[in-house]
């Protein structure tokens, strides 16, 4: 997870960002598993969307924010990683560049879109 985390945090977006990339849950030594960049005008979906990816086979979840409680409830569960990217920075910069990194680097992008 800690070559994730790196990548992004050397974007200049987020490299000058007062707010920086972190791991709240689990730890950069972790393995990153699949990953679910959960970013969206909509928000994160806080514990419940986090706690279904973990249900379903993803080992870490980048969010923009979480609150203190929905982290809390996860960190309980004692289940997965999180990386908060910053609320600022992500949405000034979009997701597309993170995801065009990650690319880069060979991760596989399954892009979702709610059609609502």
């Amino acid at each position: 997870m800690g070559d994730l985390v790196s990548r992004i945090r050397s974007l200049p977006e987020y490299r000058t960002a007062k707010t920086k990339v972190e791991v709240r849950l689990g730890s950069l030594k972790n393995k990153l598993g699949k990953l679910a960049i959960s970013h969206a005008a909509y928000t994160n979906g806080g514990y419940d969307v986090a706690r279904a990816y973990y249900d379903n086979g993803v080992g870490t979840v980048a969010y923009i924010h979480i609150s203190d409680g929905d982290l809390s409830k996860l960190r309980a569960d004692g289940i997965g990683n999180m990386v908060v990217l910053g609320h600022i920075a992500s949405d000034w910069l979009g997701i597309n560049p993170v995801l065009r990194e990650l690319e880069r680097i060979g991760v596989e992008i399954l892009a979702t879109t709610d059609l609502h």
